[in-house]
């Protein structure tokens, strides 16, 4: 996912991997969209109350979260990132 996202790649957009927010570490971050992606694998089935949680603390500070399975990612980036170009406002501010 990285490499498609990194070096604005995505619509003119710049991510960072691993960025901190509050207390949270987001997997990847769009400042300009206040878009948070978050990539999930199997532990997140037994984490939704603390992922739901997570993801209305952000929402409470601006932040919107897409989250997507890992399979979804390695059988479709496609898909993933049209999605995730979709979530952000035109054109990059």
């Amino acid at each position: 996912m990285w490499k498609r996202l990194r070096g604005a790649q995505l619509l003119g957009y710049n991510f960072r991997r691993q960025h901190p927010v509050g207390r949270a570490i987001l997997d990847f971050y769009c400042p300009a969209g206040r878009l948070c992606v978050e990539l999930d694998g199997p532990i997140h089935d037994s984490r939704c109350e603390y992922d739901a949680a997570r993801d209305a603390w952000l929402a409470s500070h601006g932040v919107r979260v897409l989250r997507f399975r890992n399979e979804e990612v390695f059988n479709d980036i496609e898909a993933v990132l049209a999605r995730i170009g979709a979530a952000l406002p035109s054109p990059p501010a």
